[in-house]
Order: structure tokens, then sequence, then C-alpha cells
């Protein structure tokens, strides 16, 4: 088998004290699209919409029957805030001022984050990034709730990597394969291999598209943001360049070295120090049929829990082995407009079992502390997918049946399923399914341009990042439900005015710039979108 490989280089638990108390609220006329999460709302308080002419002393009347008064009051909008019962939960607040006679709505106070955009220098140049909505995939999970490893099945990671070496856990391993030209081979099982070597730059490569530290201040975002690596080696350093390529004649492993190192991992489920596991496979035979000795090991692997992701062949022809074993779950390589990469192999497999993932030029990290700006193949499709099955575990107890479904069931349908399989991945919307909300709430379902974003009934702003130096304008959709003389209003996070946009048809432009003509700083900006009483909000986030 040979690696996949790259192009060229380039040289909720308990909150802090401080901040909003808040809450989860579950329950069906709020928290639908959020699934058994529910959502986080403000504690205390409630919104109510009072009978139009009810006197003063009759609200407060009813508010103090229930332990709860009444606060100050939102006239454009139609709402008073209701301030509850010390002790009382959103939710039985909810249900008690529904009772009362005056009160004709009611709605919680719902709880708003900057999305998460992390400060690696090289974040903005990984279109992949924006194409999956990571920012709100990290607003839902980074990783950290549950502790959740790639075991990356591969050419070796390079420990001492900066962008690397905090992710490792545990006792790397290698697994030797068999007879070279010259070495005999190892008949044992896997050994350790502290701290990991690379044979070349491969498995750095993939290990940095799957969970590259991130928020580190240095080099790339990983799609794991804290999600952690084990390094399993199944390449040798004598067949494969020293200067680091991985595309020498020699540079191949066999189905031994994969069936031990599958094995070994198989071997760590339940221990506390990896937590849960996913193995990527970024390698892979043309022309051959999965091999029952692999199938069965990747099978044993799933049956254990462990999703098994493979990247699906880079010669465009039929799906290579393994990804083709009955049990992966086989990847494509889309490029940064949506479309398949040529080289990206396609069959039933990717159809039944598969899904798409960007794999043209992907920044990721490289041997030595650098950065690849053009990483290309479905090896870097696969570890992207391995990133977002990991956030789904961390986040929620998922079987591999529900990894799988819920990252083909969430993705972005390209076309012919035979090349992109059940569609190309996107993170905000797997990570809503997987815990069991409405994947439609994302604000958008393709990155490539504003008409392949989905007409739904969110505030949607495109390009998203903003990125003044790119880009001459964002537009901002406005949502079917506001399209009666609507208003579109910048904000800042903390409630600024900023300006109010001219709204054209169904859409409103900004060109970054504020009420006086000046550009804006870099940051994350609110817009507000009314149409009379209603209204709804989106995000946007301007790098200067």
């Amino acid at each position: 088998m040979r690696l996949l490989t790259a192009g060229l280089v380039l040289a909720f638990a308990a909150g802090p004290a401080w901040g909003l108390k808040t809450e989860r609220l579950v329950d069906s006329r709020y928290a639908a699209a959020a699934g058994s999460a529910g959502i986080e709302v403000v504690s205390g308080l409630v919104f109510v919409k009072l009978s139009s002419g009810t006197p003063q002393s009759q609200v407060d009347a009813g508010l103090a029957s229930i332990g709860a008064t009444r606060g100050r009051e939102f006239k454009d909008e139609g709402w008073t805030v209701v301030h509850l019962a010390s002790g009382t939960s959103v939710a039985d607040g909810l249900a008690q001022v529904r009772g009362l006679s005056f009160v004709q709505d009611t709605a919680p106070d719902h709880v708003y984050h900057a999305s998460a955009a992390p400060n690696d220098p090289y974040f903005w140049l990984q279109y992949h990034m924006n194409i999956l909505d990571m920012p709100s995939a990290w607003d839902q999970e980074q990783g950290a709730t549950n502790k959740v490893t790639i075991a990356v099945l591969d050419s070796g990671i390079q420990g001492s990597h900066a962008d690397l070496s905090s992710k490792l856990v545990g006792a790397s391993q290698f697994c030797d394969p068999g007879p070279s030209k010259t070495l005999a081979g190892d008949n044992t099982a896997c050994a350790a291999n502290q701290p990991p070597t690379p044979a070349c730059s491969h498995a750095t490569q993939v290990a940095g598209a799957a969970a590259a530290a991130t928020n580190n201040g240095f080099g790339v975002a990983g799609i794991g943001w804290q999600v952690n690596l084990l390094s399993m080696k199944i390449f040798r350093d004598q067949d494969c360049s020293p200067t680091g390529s991985c595309t020498t004649a020699g540079c191949s492993t066999d189905d031994k070295a994969v069936i031990d190192a599958i094995n070994h991992v198989r071997g760590l489920v339940g221990d506390a120090t990896y937590g849960k596991l996913v193995i990527n496979l970024s390698l892979g035979a043309p022309a051959t049929a999965c091999d029952g000795l692999v199938e069965t090991a990747i099978g044993n692997a799933v049956a254990d829990g462990i999703p098994v992701i493979v990247s699906a062949g880079n010669d465009g022809a039929a799906v290579n082995a393994p990804a083709n074993c009955a049990s992966a779950i086989p990847v494509g390589a889309t490029d940064q407009n949506d479309r398949i990469a040529s080289f990206s192999s396609h069959g039933t497999e990717l159809a039944n079992n598969g899904v798409s993932a960007p794999g043209v030029s992907i920044v990721t990290a490289d041997l030595s502390n650098r950065v690849t700006g053009n990483a290309t193949g479905t090896s870097f499709s696969a570890p992207i997918v391995s990133g977002l099955a990991a956030l789904m575990l961390a986040r929620y107890a998922l079987n591999v049946a529900a990894v799988k479904a819920a990252l083909r069931n969430s993705a972005v349908d390209l076309g012919d399923d035979n090349y992109f399989g059940k569609g190309r991945v996107h993170g905000c919307r797997a990570l809503k399914l997987a815990g069991g909300g409405d994947p439609d709430t994302c604000v958008g379902t393709s990155g490539s341009a504003l008409g392949g974003l989905r007409e739904d009934d969110s505030v949607i702003a495109f390009p998203n990042p903003f990125r003044r130096s790119q880009h001459a304008n964002a537009y901002i959709k406005v949502p079917t439900s506001l399209q009666s003389s609507p208003k579109v209003q910048v904000y800042t996070s903390d409630g600024q005015f900023v300006r109010e946009l001219e709204v054209m048809g169904a859409r409103a432009m900004w060109d970054g710039k504020n009420t006086g003509g000046n550009e804006v700083a870099t940051g994350v900006y609110v817009l507000r979108v009314k149409s009379g009483s209603k209204s709804k909000t989106g995000r946007i986030a301007v790098i200067r």
C-alpha cells in the first residue's frame, strides 16, 4: 500500500466566575433545532408579550403571585422583561408566566457567543475551515468535553513539531512491515516509537489537518481543536526519502503493518489516556479488492466502537483498498469551489458508505515546524473527516453507525454520489445532527458562492469571514419571513450601533464601513434584520 501523497511545501462544564449566568433549556417551542442538548439561555429572566391595554397594576399583581417582577419594556418589539423568583429555572418560569391571563406569548433570553476564531496565523488561509463553517462547529464542540484521540496510521508524526507535540498522548508506536529488498522485516507486533519520528512528511501533514494545536498563535488550526493524536508509524525510514518526500518507489507498507496497528489501537479501548478513538488511514492500493484480513481488522475495530476513516484514492478510478472495505468510511476529495477533484477515486463504495471533503491545496503542518500550502490528495480529505468524527464523539455518546449517519446525512449534496459520496461534509451541520438538532439551522451549506448557500430562513452573510483585503463587499441575505420592508443593521458584539444598510431585494450589501465612512476594526459583528415587530440576527467576522 502506498501513501496518498501531498504537494509542494512553503518555507459546558462549569463556566468561569465572570460572564452571564446561564442554563440549558430543553423545550420544543424554543429548542427544537437544538435537540436533546437544548439551548443556552440566561438564568433568572424571560420575555413576555402582554395583551394590549393590560393595566400595569394587573401585570404587577399577576407576576407577584408567582414571585416574579416586571422589568424594562422593549416598546418597539412589544416585549417586556420578567425577572423570575430566586431559584426558579427558566423552564419553570416560562410555564408559570404562560399561565397568566394577560400573557400572549413568551420567550427565553438566548445567549450568544462570538464564533470561535483561533489565532493561528495560517487559519485565514485554510479555505476548508470556511467551507465547513468550522467556527460554528467549534461553538458547539472543540473536542474537550470528552477525551478523543485520532490514531494516525501512517508514516509517523514528527513528535517535535510545535503544532503537534502538545496533541500527542500515550505511547506512539512503530509497526514494522514485511521484508524489503534489504531488510528482513519484523514478525513481532508494534513497538514504542517515543517520541514519534517521521519516515517522511505525510503523517505530519495528515495529523495537522486532523488536529493541529489550535489557538496557540502558531502555524495552522486543526479540525479537532482539542482532540488528541496518536502516531502509529507503519512505514520504515529506510524505505522512504530522508529529505521528507513520500513518493519514492519503495515508500510503502503492507497488510501486516496495517493489521498490527489496527489491533494495537483496538487494545487501547477503555484506556483513559486515549479516551474515545478514531482511526485515520490515508493510504491505498489502486485496483485492489478489499483484502479479507484487513476487512476483518477494520470490522473488528468498528465493532469495538472505533470509526475507521480511509482516503478513497488518487488515481481517478475505482475506490482503492482499504477504502473499499465494507466497514470503512471512504472519503473523496473536493476543491475550494466544491467541485470534485480530478484525481479523486470514485465508485459505489463512496455512494454507499462515504462522503467527500476538501482535499486540494490544504494548508497544514509540515516537517521542521514548516507549513505546507499545497497538501493535495484524498489523504487530506480523510483527516478532515476524522477530525469531525472526533468532535462528534467528544460531544455525544455515539456508536460508529451514528457517527457515519451524522456525517453522511448532514453532508451538502453536490451531485453524483459515486464521486461525492452522500455529499461534502459540513462541520456545523454534522455537529447539529449528531446531537439530534436541525442541521438546516446552520447558516450555510456551501462556501463556494453566494448562490450556493441554502435558501433557509436565517440571516446569512457571505463571505464569512469578510476579509477587507480580499473582498470589496459582504452580502447579507434577508430571511424569507422578514422580506416585507426589512431593515438591516450592524452592531458590534457588545451592542454598539455601527450602521444601517440599504436593502436591495432580499439582500443587503456592506463595505465594512461605519456610518462615518471609516473601516471597522477586525472583530465579530452582529447583523440584525427587522421587519415590523419581527427580527432575526446573524454574525459576520471582519478581517482587515
